[in-house]
């Protein structure tokens, strides 16, 4: 024979758990979304150090290519 067990609950209790959840969540999503703001800043903020760092690169292979070009010349200047 199967077995029932029965567990009574007050509706107060219910109301309360809701509300309390409601709570909760709510501010989950807050904190979530203020962490999905910060962590957007941050990226955007890496991207522009990112690209700034390539450019200056970009530049300092510029002028080493350009220091090694002028030595090479010089070098083919001088008799042998």
């Amino acid at each position: 024979m199967p077995c029932f067990y029965y567990q009574t609950v007050k509706r107060e209790d219910l109301s309360g758990k809701a509300a309390k959840l409601k709570t909760e969540s709510t501010t989950l999503l807050n904190q979530a979304q203020e962490t999905e703001r910060t962590l957007q800043g941050t990226k955007k903020e890496t991207e522009m150090l990112a690209e700034h760092d390539k450019h200056s690169l970009n530049y300092d292979f510029s002028q080493l290519s350009k220091a090694l070009q002028h030595i090479f010349n010089q070098n083919r200047l001088l008799p042998l």
